[in-house]
């Protein structure tokens, strides 16, 4: 659906998909946290889409440590101001994106911080 065309960084994960008040119960102990699953929501409901049409997510500059128990862990990211990722459409997509609001995971150093997008056509 879309290609990669550059990329800065190298660092992005598939396996940890995305926060929800669910999994911040269990990572972390809190609840009912913003979330990337509830960004998700929100914004698939203005294109007619319900919660079980969400699929896959891809974690853009987010690092995954593997335990030898094969665990999924994740860990302090190595991506650095200006690093980006540039897409291109090979059809017509709805790409919804979500600036992860966690503050309780490592990814972002605990401090969530903002993106620039630019959609060219």
């Amino acid at each position: 659906m879309m290609t990669v065309t550059e990329d800065s960084c190298g660092y992005h994960d598939t396996l940890a998909g995305c926060c929800s008040c669910e999994i911040d119960r269990v990572r972390y102990g809190v609840e009912k946290t913003e979330s990337c699953r509830t960004n998700f929501i929100a914004e698939l409901a203005g294109w007619g889409m319900s919660p079980s049409e969400i699929v896959s997510n891809i974690n853009f500059f987010m690092s995954v440590a593997f335990a030898e128990d094969g665990a999924v862990k994740i860990v302090e990211g190595v991506s650095k101001p200006g690093d980006r990722v540039t897409l291109r459409a090979e059809m017509p997509v709805i790409a919804v994106l979500s600036n992860c609001p966690q503050e309780h995971n490592p990814a972002a150093g605990f401090a969530p911080t903002p993106i620039e997008v630019i959609v060219s056509g």
